[in-house]
């Protein structure tokens, strides 16, 4: 992940609350919500491994 995102990440809570993702243009691409914030955010900027991925991998 980008030093950037990670300090952004660490500011986040780990308390329940909703967020907004935004494209460049600054429209709205989802809402979402979730009962730990920061776990939240951070899974869509981390890879998660299927079993298809690691089949293709090997």
């Amino acid at each position: 992940m980008e030093s950037q995102l990670k300090q952004k990440l660490k500011t986040l809570p780990e308390s329940p609350g909703c967020y907004i993702y935004r494209d460049k243009k600054g429209e709205i691409l989802y809402i979402g919500k979730s009962k730990n914030l920061k776990q939240r955010v951070k899974s869509y900027f981390t890879k998660k491994t299927t079993r298809e991925d690691r089949a293709i991998s090997s």
